[in-house]
């Protein structure tokens, strides 16, 4: 089923970026094909047509088939003959394409033989096999998932059924390759920014530097062993951010976008408050060079669309039975707003109109998220408190994070000051703690000093993008010292 699904995503890329496949393309076909299996599915489900083994494939069939006729048609249109031009340029490397493949064979035949290990909990089997097997049983959204469908992650629990609709025990083996997958993924993104500024040498070190800071994290370690929604939420979260700022940093888009636009709306689903988790990210990408008619067809639409139909569902046309519920129709009703209204101040707005705030978006969009923050301690100024300090306490304890805490503000301290430089990615990472503070809140209940308290995880979440911030601070440090040794 993995190399099923590799296939299926090498095809979508192949068709989306044509002769301009490189190695890292190859290594986002996995995780590509497990959006498109979890947005197919939520698709399905959300707008009831029956979800079994013979709809969800043919579902992402012709998902692939509409792919291609737009991409056929974007690169038809006379805007885009330049980039067609330019993708000709480029030739399908078939030696790397061997290696990747065969690479990804041996991967595959480790990642299923069980050598390394999953943690798991009474969370992970309720919302990766309890949850999954109802949803093959059923086939349907219905009155008697009613706690899943306010409290579970969709996309992660449609990826749960893999097993069950297909005919296999566990997603254990699947796990374990997205993670490897993911760290080839993020070796491949810090050597690419590191070689922005440094020699091929001096990327390389700093690549494994990195990928060394990373994978023996205790955060990262533990949190990418432990089957849960958080663990996808996190690699995506990355992927999102790095293939943002690669593509608006190319003047050939076009179909491009169309990755974006999965990676996007996938990691919406990802956690039940995905669609706000979105719609912040899509405000970060608005830093870099979209086109805001792109950010709006490509970014937002998609989210809107999946989101709006979901909770229509739930709560339209089910009458739910719980008393509790993370995901209320108040918060519903703010969250469809709140993606409507990036819907409309990127068609309307954004360059066209208040182009001096805009020239200081960036700095704006961390004061509306301090501003919120602030509303939340003045309305619920115990509450928020309370959570202040268990984030502090996770920290800087015995909740997951071991000297990782301890690593970064060393490196902050240790860098020339000089050579650090505020970038988008430091603007992601700061608007992300940002909002995690207000979602923790905004769960209901308050948080606590523990590894799986859902604020700690929210904030583990991110450990990741720290890694790659971290990376670019270094690499803006060894140039700033290579052109002061120079000058001297």
């Amino acid at each position: 089923m993995i190399l099923l699904l590799t296939g299926y995503g090498f095809l979508f890329l192949c068709v989306v970026k044509g002769k301009a496949i490189k190695l890292i393309d190859m290594l986002m076909s996995f995780p590509i094909a497990l959006l498109m299996y979890a947005l197919t599915g939520f698709f399905l489900l959300s707008v009831a047509i029956p979800f079994n083994s013979y709809t969800q494939p043919l579902a992402m069939v012709i998902l692939l088939f509409v792919i291609w006729l737009f991409s056929k048609m974007l690169l038809s249109n006379k805007k885009n003959a330049e980039s067609e031009i330019a993708a000709s340029t480029y030739t399908l490397d078939k030696k790397v394409l061997i290696i990747w493949a065969l690479a990804t064979a041996i991967v595959v035949l480790i990642s299923a033989s069980g050598i390394i290990p999953v943690s798991v909990t009474n969370d992970s089997m309720y919302y990766f096999s309890e949850y999954p097997r109802a949803l093959v049983n059923y086939g349907n959204y219905n009155m008697f998932l009613d706690d899943f469908l306010t409290d579970a992650s969709q996309g992660v629990a449609v990826i749960g059924t893999i097993p069950f609709l297909f005919g296999f025990d566990e997603i254990f083996g699947l796990l374990t390759f997205f993670n490897i997958d993911f760290i080839a993924i993020f070796i491949c993104a810090v050597y690419e920014l590191a070689n922005e500024k440094l020699s091929q040498r001096y990327s390389i070190i700093l690549t494994l530097v990195s990928t060394l800071i990373l994978i023996t994290s205790m955060p990262f370690i533990l949190m990418s062993r432990w089957l849960m929604a958080n663990m996808f939420f996190m690699e995506y979260f990355v992927m999102v951010a790095f293939f943002a700022y690669k593509y608006s940093s190319e003047t050939v888009k076009d179909t491009r976008l169309l990755v974006l636009s999965a990676l996007i709306s996938g990691i919406s689903v990802m956690r039940m408050e995905g669609g706000l988790y979105a719609g912040v990210i899509i405000l970060c990408i608005m830093m870099l060079d979209f086109d805001s008619k792109e950010i709006a067809l490509y970014f937002v639409a998609p989210v809107l669309l999946l989101h709006s139909l979901y909770l229509a569902r739930i709560y339209l046309f089910i009458t739910l039975r719980t008393g509790v519920q993370f995901m209320t129709k108040g918060k519903a009703a703010i969250l469809l707003g709140f993606l409507l209204v990036i819907l409309l101040y990127n068609l309307f707005i954004r360059n066209k109109r208040f182009m001096r705030l805009q020239k200081h978006y960036s700095l704006l969009l961390i004061a509306g998220l301090l501003f919120a923050n602030a509303a939340v301690l003045v309305y619920d100024p115990s509450d928020y408190i309370v959570n202040i300090k268990a984030y502090i306490a996770n920290l800087t304890g015995n909740s997951g994070w071991g000297l990782f805490t301890a690593f970064v503000v060393a490196v902050l301290i240790i860098i020339p000051k000089k050579s650090i430089n505020v970038n988008y990615f430091d603007f992601t990472l700061v608007t992300y703690i940002l909002l995690a503070v207000v979602a923790g809140w905004a769960r209901g209940d308050v948080l606590h000093a523990s590894f799986g308290d859902s604020g700690n995880r929210l904030l583990i979440q991110a450990v990741p993008l720290m890694v790659l911030v971290i990376s670019l601070k270094l690499r803006d440090a060894v140039y700033y010292m290579l052109s002061e040794g120079e000058n001297s």
